[in-house]
């Protein structure tokens, strides 16, 4: 049994598509014989012959005595207007003749779009309330427009349609540059945040053990991701502003975020007592408790954040945000108590419609079919208040962790659950 399997892998075909695109189809094939030629087809026409000989060092090394293996390199360029018919599919067969006459057949399905990145954003007016960044949108548009050409409400089967198209995309090494940046971006984010995560002091040195605070880290590169690829969105719609931090203690998140804010050209405020947090009548939280001097969050930001993108602010939200004018982009806050998440709701009539509130301490029972459940969490009551008061409706979302996000319900962008995000950051 042992030999047969060895001849026939000596003697029979052995190949492997390793691209396919608009661009061109490449691999490697090989045959005891040799290969006499490779036929290309695009659904069903012949396009051309592919070139065979090219070199293959890594065949040769993980197939040891395969034959051929060293040369077994095949690759085809298909003519500038193969795909101009605006189809947005099409099977390419690709049919390997080797030198004894036999031949074998592989075929893809292959997506049969070229799209070059925007020169400008949209406008968050003229598209559907899309979880995907606006030219990423397009794509998928033109892709199937049966399928995303509608302004309707994204269900979750549509959004997870998506990211399986995009995904495709990806995997495909597509000339598709907005899901192209879009993906870079996320996978760079996520490299940076999982590193920053590693290597992030965890103890708190002005704590002890046995205390709430005693880890110097609060969050999670994972609820980090989500802000950022939301922060992605919105500035793909035109919407411009400084993301507001409030509440930094140590500076991880602040360190992940001004990340973000550097690659996408945002301004981030980053506003802390540095003292820990105020006096209050809190039965679960006391005075002094998750303080994070300035001086440590600067040498934080310093190692692995972005200072240079990056305004802190020092003192209780009481003092500091009311004299703070300049725009908002989004709020991220991480407050603890309901008189703080009261100061900082305060910039709340200057966030744009179409974006978002951030906030910690909120886990899955913290709503309720997209109701806010106030009893859950102290800082809930203060942003539904506060929603409230400006006359915006409310919609609240557990993203992933203890992060919760709230936002208008038939004007802000919907925000891009975790699992999502992966599978486009582990896409390729």
């Amino acid at each position: 049994m042992t030999e047969a399997k060895t001849v026939a892998k000596l003697t029979g075909f052995r190949h492997n598509i390793d691209r396919c695109n608009v661009d061109a189809v490449m691999g490697w094939v090989t045959h005891s014989s040799g290969i006499r030629e490779i036929r290309v087809r695009v659904d069903g026409t012949l396009v051309g012959q592919a070139v065979w000989g090219l070199p293959r060092p890594d065949v040769a090394t993980a197939e040891g005595d395969i034959p051929y293996g060293p040369t077994s390199g095949f690759a085809f360029a298909f003519p500038e207007h193969t795909f101009s018919g605006g189809q947005p599919e099409a099977t390419i067969e690709v049919e390997f003749e080797a030198g004894d006459g036999t031949s074998e057949r592989d075929s893809r399905l292959m997506l049969a779009l070229r799209v070059s990145s925007p020169t400008a954003p949209c406008r968050v007016e003229d598209v559907q309330l899309s979880p995907f960044p606006c030219a990423v949108l397009g794509v998928l548009r033109r892709a199937r427009p049966e399928a995303y050409g509608e302004r309707g409400p994204w269900s979750e089967a549509l959004v997870r349609s998506g990211i399986d198209d995009l995904v495709a995309m990806l995997q495909q090494r597509a000339p598709v540059k907005p899901v192209t940046h879009y993906a870079l971006y996320l996978r760079s984010m996520a490299n940076a945040f999982y590193f920053i995560a590693e290597q992030f002091d965890r103890v708190n040195r002005l704590s002890t053990p046995s205390l709430k605070d005693s880890s110097a880290v609060a969050t999670s590169p994972e609820e980090m991701l989500c802000i950022a690829n939301h922060l992605y969105l919105l500035r793909s719609y035109g919407l411009a502003g400084n993301l507001v931090e409030c509440g930094c203690f140590k500076g991880f998140s602040s360190c992940c975020l001004s990340q973000a804010c550097a690659a996408l050209s945002i301004h981030m405020d980053v506003f802390d007592s540095f003292a820990g947090l105020p006096a209050s009548d809190s039965i679960e939280y006391e005075e002094g408790e998750f303080c994070g001097p300035i001086e440590e969050v600067e040498d934080n930001l310093r190692t692995f954040g972005k200072p240079e993108v990056v305004s802190l602010h020092k003192g209780f939200f009481s003092k500091t945000l009311p004299s703070y004018d300049d725009p908002v982009l989004s709020i991220w806050m991480d407050v603890d108590l309901a008189s703080s998440a009261s100061d900082v709701m305060r910039l709340l009539p200057r966030l744009p419609h179409a974006s978002c509130v951030f906030t910690h301490e909120c886990a899955p029972q913290s709503f309720l079919e997209g109701r806010p459940v106030r009893e859950s969490t102290e800082v809930l009551s203060p942003i539904v208040d506060a929603f409230a008061a400006d006359g915006r409706q409310i919609w609240g979302k557990s993203v992933t962790g203890a992060l919760g996000v709230l936002l208008e319900p038939t004007r802000g962008l919907p925000v891009l659950d975790l699992n999502c995000i992966l599978a486009l950051v582990n896409a390729s």
